[in-house]
């Protein structure tokens, strides 16, 4: 989405971007307390308080709003998490990447985490520009001879990525009762022990 001054934004833009946040926001509440089968459009537009038809100007589908879920995190790890971890260490690289990637998990809620980690759900499966900026990480590591160069850079990084998510399905099985961040980063560094070139 192209970014608009603040400033410049018009009364009916504004009033625009208000009403899809509204809806946005509405849709993911509902579909994280009665589950994304179970919640209709028609009920959201009820607890939104605005019409069918306006929900249908800005989201086609319900799994729009799934899509906008993952285009927003996409958007900030993309722009944002990738200028941060510019000139950094590996470590710090990947310390930065995990702590947004935690932040955000826990941000989004157990409900609604419960609701993506379903084999349904098309967006999971597949690769979003957050998981690019852990390839640039991985590869540069490689690069600079701090990881084995006997593994293929796309099965480092799957299996990173893996690692990660699979902290947050456990998170999600034990009601978030550890640190996910935390956890995230003490199996992170298990798992680079294996992966660290030998000296």
């Amino acid at each position: 989405m192209t970014e608009v001054a603040e400033n410049s934004k018009t009364p009916k833009t504004k009033k625009s971007i208000a009403a899809k946040e509204k809806i946005y926001r509405t849709s993911i509440n509902m579909i994280s307390q009665k589950g994304f089968q179970e919640t209709k459009i028609k009920d959201i537009c009820r607890e939104a308080n605005v019409s069918v038809g306006t929900f249908y100007s800005y989201f086609n589908t319900k799994e729009d709003v799934i899509k906008e879920l993952y285009l927003t995190a996409d958007n900030f790890f993309f722009k944002n998490v990738a200028k941060e971890i510019e000139n950094k260490s590996f470590e710090d690289k990947l310390n930065i990447f995990t702590h947004y990637y935690a932040k955000l998990n826990v941000e989004t809620g157990i409900d609604m985490l419960r609701v993506l980690y379903s084999p349904d759900n098309e967006w999971f499966a597949q690769t979003h520009p957050m998981q690019q900026v852990l390839v640039k990480i991985i590869s540069d590591a490689i690069n600079e001879k701090i990881i084995r160069e006997d593994f293929a850079m796309a099965d480092v990084t799957q299996f990173i990525f893996v690692a990660l998510r699979g902290v947050c399905y456990d998170w999600c099985i034990n009601k978030g009762s550890f640190d996910m961040e935390e956890r995230m980063s003490k199996y992170l560094k298990m798992v680079l022990r294996c992966l660290a070139v030998q000296g």
